[in-house]
């Protein structure tokens, strides 16, 4: 446990040292959030953040997840650190994970960000303050940073054990879909949805599911392999 605090705490100086990436991510979940709220109260001037709130939360906890496990997995694999990390006694799975707690801790962040931000404007908008419901703030507080982390587990899985290529292929097939999700709800407005109990049982659920095959992979993770993959 320790190792792995250490690890976490070595990952998330790294995501800061960062600056460009990290004022990048925190203006993009703020103007997208305002800019997502702003059309959603336009398009339904009554209080539903159920929209922004929902659909918001979550496509920018994956899109940040993304961008800082990129950072933390295939950029190292490009500059060579990876291979200092293979030296040392740490296991391949402690080192997997605490670079997937430290890219979910940040990016749960500034979906929480971008859902306070909506639901502030959408509450300025319609001149009544938005409280929102029960399941949908444990919808943004748990399972949003479950599915980050299930993103980056799986992303950080396959960019170590995969070839330069094969990782430039899958930052394409993921990064893509992401941002016109993101591009295209954030400005065409959301229709009114019902998030109860239900929902969120059924998502966390998936989440936990989800999460628990993406540490079972990790099981697969090779230092031979890794070794074989670097440019």
């Amino acid at each position: 446990m320790r190792r792995l605090r250490g690890i976490v705490r070595k990952e998330l100086k790294e995501i800061f040292a960062n600056r460009y990436a990290v004022v990048v991510s925190v203006a993009l979940c703020l103007f997208v959030g305002a800019m997502h709220a702003l059309q959603s109260a336009v398009a339904d001037p009554s209080p539903q953040p159920a929209s922004p709130v929902f659909i918001l939360s979550t496509i920018v906890g994956l899109l940040i997840s993304y961008t800082f496990a990129s950072q933390l997995f295939y950029r190292e694999k490009v500059s060579g650190t990876i291979e200092t990390l293979l030296c040392s006694p740490i296991s391949l799975r402690t080192l997997w994970a605490g670079k997937v707690i430290a890219v979910a801790l940040p990016a749960s962040v500034l979906s929480w960000a971008a859902s306070v931000v909506a639901t502030l404007i959408v509450s300025a908008r319609t001149g009544t303050p938005v409280i929102a419901s029960g399941p949908l703030i444990l919808h943004v507080l748990i399972v949003v940073p479950l599915f980050n982390a299930t993103l980056a587990g799986l992303l950080g899985f396959a960019q170590m054990l995969l070839g330069m290529r094969e990782n430039r292929l899958i930052g394409f097939v993921v990064f893509i879909p992401l941002f016109a999700a993101l591009y295209g709800i954030g400005f065409s407005g959301a229709g009114r949805f019902a998030y109860g109990w239900s929902s969120l049982g059924i998502l966390a659920a998936i989440a936990i599911l989800l999460l628990a095959a993406v540490g079972y992979l990790s099981r697969f993770l090779s230092r031979e392999r890794i070794v074989m993959t670097l440019p």
